[in-house]
Formats: structure tokens, sequence, C-alpha cells
């Protein structure tokens, strides 16, 4: 029995080395399998952040490609709102012009009445 606890006891001091050789492997792919992990963390945040950043840039220009679309449009519209500004700052003069306009008809009109009674 000594014999083979003595056996036993070699074996183990045999296998030791090997074991502790293994153990310090698994710690090490242990470390290399998170540091792997937290690159490809990483990088998926980066990729993320690229794709985002990439949807960005073509919403942004297909936003600046509708606004150059619609550029002419709100062009033609502020020519005619200041088109209309200056016809609705001449209303005044244009009501004052009527309204002589009107006064020399009645005029005419009056002119017309008394000439047309006396020949009666």
């Amino acid at each position: 029995m000594v014999l083979t606890l003595d056996r036993m006891l070699n074996d183990v001091k045999t296998e030791l080395p090997h074991y502790k050789e293994a153990t310090e492997e698994c710690v090490t792919g242990r470390e290399q399998a998170k540091d792997l992990q937290r690159a490809v963390i990483s990088l998926k945040d980066k990729l993320e952040a690229a794709y985002c950043q990439s949807q960005k840039e073509v919403l942004q220009a297909k936003l600046d490609a509708g606004l150059d679309q619609l550029r002419p449009e709100k062009e033609a519209l502020l020519g005619k709102c200041k088109l209309f500004t200056a016809f609705k700052e001449r209303l005044p003069e244009m009501k004052n012009r009527i309204n002589a306009g009107i006064g020399v008809w009645e005029a005419f009109k009056a002119a017309l009445n008394i000439q047309f009674r006396g020949v009666n």
C-alpha cells in the first residue's frame, strides 16, 4: 500500500506541472477571451456609431436635396410677397385716385345735367 501511495504521489508530482501549465493556459485564455470580448464590443459600438453617422449623412443629404428643390418655389413666393406688399402700400394712393376720378365723373355728370336741363 505504501508503494501505491508512493506511486500516486509520484504521479501527482509528475502531473502537477502539467496541471499548473493547463491552469495558466486557461487563465491566459480567459484573459484573452475577455480582451477579445472587449474588442468586439468596442468594434460593435464603432460600427453602430458609423452606421448612425452614415444614416445621418444620408438623411442630411436628402434634406438638402429637398430644400434645393423647394428653393425656387420659395424665391417665387418671396417675389409674389414683395409684389403684394408693394401693391398693398399703393392702395391708399389708388383709392385717392379712384375717389378723385369719381369726383371728376360726378362733376362731369352734374355739368351734363345742367347742360341738358338748359336745353329743355
